[in-house]
């Protein structure tokens, strides 16, 4: 069988779900726009209006602010300053927080990711692909490439469309768009959800039990928000003599992450080396991700395909790290432990790698448990006995 034959089949296997994938993707970024647009365009309505602007004139303090503690009052802002102020849509500065409509395309980035592998392995199509005259290679890249590309698509249009919505709704000059930072920012984001499609893909061949797929991939993709400014938390940690020193960094690698997921923010990306690294590792390591896949698709079994690990070479790796990783968050984030600040305002730094080893004990009990789950081979053995004895 050729390649062209192979990608007919998948085609026509994923075309319907592949469309809706694509639809819905973009129906939602395209909605947030339209509604934000339309959002924009009442606000600029009511503060034109000739009411108030007549009541801005009268009293400017009742919008700009009251008198503070001291008494003092306010500085006076001219109306057009405040207009632009209320007005101007997208936020160049700090305070940014990730947005729903990123967070919901995250999400699905995973799950497409997820079903890439899981749906054909429960629905039998691999046993079919695997009976065709082809490589696992060439079926593993197919099945990337077809599904990859929508959810590439997907995202592009729809950011795309999300911006247009709202160039053609906002008026200049509260639109604020910078076109070299919103490119920035969007390459930058579609690495990141490129990479959660592809860890959902990794992970859809790696763990067989569909609920601890779903609740281990969901919880993964939650716990990221924690490990990554972990990472930094650790090196301030070491680096920190004190409490006040181990404060909040003002541009940190969360920070750096929060303003690439808030839609509202155009301004500038990469203010220092970290961020940028930190999108490269993130690209390297998604490559790497996606040569490991491959190998085991290669090497999978369809006998294995519904355990909780579908290969028994992996069950060691996969202990160790998530152990591992799971007992570092426990750790910098206070579960069953104190958190590292109040160490370092007792002067108890060594504490932490007590706690770290404790949690990697406790963690790695019930991880071991969790995936060789010994109650079953009891049952297994008992049941071979009975069979022997009645045969």
């Amino acid at each position: 069988m050729t390649r062209q034959q192979l990608a007919a089949i998948i085609h026509q296997r994923y075309f319907k779900y592949l469309i809706g994938l694509l639809l819905l993707m973009v129906g939602i970024q395209a909605a947030v726009g339209l509604q934000q647009g339309q959002a924009w365009q009442r606000d600029n309505q009511y503060y034109h209006s000739t009411k108030f602007v007549k009541d801005y004139k009268a009293d400017p303090s009742i919008y700009i602010g009251y008198q503070d503690v001291s008494g003092k009052q306010p500085a006076k802002v001219k109306l057009e300053s405040f207009q632009k102020q209320v007005l101007t849509f997208f936020d160049n500065g700090d305070n940014a927080v990730p947005s729903m409509m990123t967070i919901t395309m995250a999400v699905i980035c995973l799950t497409a990711g997820l079903l890439t592998f899981t749906y054909d392995c429960r629905t039998h199509f691999d046993a079919f692909l695997f009976g065709l005259a082809i490589k696992r290679r060439s079926i593993y890249w197919a099945k990337i490439k077809l599904v990859g590309l929508m959810v590439l698509a997907g995202i592009v249009i729809g950011q795309s469309s999300y911006y247009l919505i709202l160039k053609s709704m906002v008026h200049h000059p509260y639109l604020n768009i910078e076109i070299g930072n919103l490119l920035q920012r969007e390459l930058a984001l579609l690495i990141i959800l490129m990479a959660l499609y592809i860890l959902g893909c990794f992970l859809g061949l790696v763990v067989g039990e569909l609920v601890t797929l779903m609740v281990g991939a969901y919880g993964l993709l939650f716990s990221l928000t924690f490990s990554i400014s972990n990472f930094e938390d650790i090196r301030r940690f070491i680096q920190s003599r004190t409490a006040d020193q181990y404060g909040a960094e003002p541009e940190s690698l969360r920070v750096f992450l929060n303003r690439l997921l808030d839609a509202h923010y155009v301004g500038v990306v990469y203010r220092n080396g970290r961020y940028l690294a930190l999108i490269i590792g993130i690209l390297i390591v998604s490559v790497f991700i996606l040569w490991l896949g491959q190998r085991i698709y290669q090497k999978s079994s369809l006998e294995q395909q519904n355990q909780v690990v579908t290969m028994d070479w992996l069950k060691w790796p996969l202990l160790v790290l998530g152990t591992l990783y799971v007992a570092f968050l426990m750790t910098m984030n206070g579960f069953f432990s104190r958190v590292p600040y109040d160490l370092l305002e007792k002067h108890e730094k060594y504490l932490l790698i007590w706690y770290f080893i404790r949690n990697v004990v406790l963690v790695g009990i019930v991880g071991w448990l969790f995936i060789n789950r010994p109650w079953q081979r009891k049952t297994r053995l008992s049941e071979f006995k009975i069979s022997r004895k009645i045969n």
